[in-house]
């Protein structure tokens, strides 16, 4: 693996660690305000809360999923460009989303007015929830930068996995070189049976 590799891995597996850390936080937001309510309604539906799990939750399981099939299946086809691209763009769109409902109604948590607890973890919300949203955009904004810019837009590009990509090219550079080789090899062998062959010729001739 590559340094670029290392980096791009080490980020997708602290990228899972943090989207799980969003949704901790992220309930406990969600449990203490329904319980700052119960005396009044019986669930709250706090729909802005319940949003930013579920888009950690979806981070969470991507990531994770992604560094196991790194090591343990780094061609498989779930883990080509175009797979990612698209997937990273869905959940990024989710959490922006889901990040952007959230600020929305952070006045709740400014002051303190009420409950210093759910005050607190309001704006912890707010900050490792954003924080997750950069991270993905900085993961999904990497690969596709050094993707086209080095081996740019071709089919066999997006079908290659970020880090088959780095290390070894796109999926079919390997069989190119290989059919090259190949042809050089036949055509050496070529070279070489016209020679010995018109050599008996020559000395007869002369």
């Amino acid at each position: 693996m590559t340094a670029l590799t290392i980096f791009t891995t080490f980020l997708k597996g602290f990228t899972a660690l943090w989207a799980l850390i969003t949704v901790g936080i992220s309930s406990a937001l969600v449990h203490k305000f329904n319980d700052l309510l119960r005396p009044y309604v019986r669930a709250s539906g706090f729909s802005q809360g319940n949003a930013v799990i579920a888009a950690g939750a979806l981070s969470f399981l991507y990531f994770a999923i992604t560094v196991v099939l790194i090591f343990a299946a780094p061609r498989s086809v779930l883990l080509s460009m175009i797979a990612d691209v698209i997937c990273l763009s869905v959940i990024l769109l989710l959490s922006l989303g889901s990040m952007a409902a959230l600020t929305d109604v952070n006045a709740a948590f400014r002051g303190c007015r009420g409950d210093i607890v759910f005050c607190a973890l309001g704006n912890t919300t707010l900050a490792v929830g954003w924080c997750l949203v950069c991270l993905i955009l900085i993961i999904l904004s990497l690969e596709v930068i050094v993707t086209l810019r080095r081996y740019g837009g071709s089919l066999s590009t997006w079908r290659t996995p970020f880090n088959e990509l780095v290390n070894h090219g796109p999926s079919d550079a390997g069989h190119s070189k290989e059919s090259r080789r190949n042809d050089d090899a036949q055509m050496s062998g070529s070279d070489a049976g016209m020679v010995g062959g018109g050599r008996p010729e020559m000395v007869q001739r002369v």
